[in-house]
């Protein structure tokens, strides 16, 4: 986690991820995300908002979702600070915490 926030931006081109940490640990530092457009990086990443999505096969897409990325530093700042908010509000510690134990009183009613 000591090098993260020193990254310009994340990469995942993985076909198949559950909750990808690495994307976590990204956002957390503040750093946008440039992640194919599958499941469990689309519970993570909001396109345009967070990073970018891209298509598995879209290497043209993540080319030109990284240079922008690269070219504008006030995009950059805006997506990693949006990217650090959206784990702070929906999947802190806390939040997790919290929706565990609603999740467990539903279910011993």
């Amino acid at each position: 986690m000591r090098l993260m926030p020193h990254f310009d931006l994340l990469w995942l081109a993985s076909s198949f991820e559950g909750l990808p940490n690495v994307i976590m640990e990204a956002m957390s530092a503040g750093v946008p995300v440039v992640a194919t457009d599958i499941w469990g990086n689309r519970e993570l990443v909001v396109h345009g908002e967070t990073g970018f999505l891209v298509p598995i096969a879209g290497r043209a897409a993540r080319a030109r979702a990284t240079d922008q990325i690269f070219n504008d530093p006030v995009l950059a700042a805006r997506l990693g600070a949006a990217a650090r908010q959206r784990m702070l509000e929906h999947f802190s510690v806390e939040v997790n915490v919290r929706r565990h134990a609603e999740l467990y009183r539903e279910m011993l009613q």
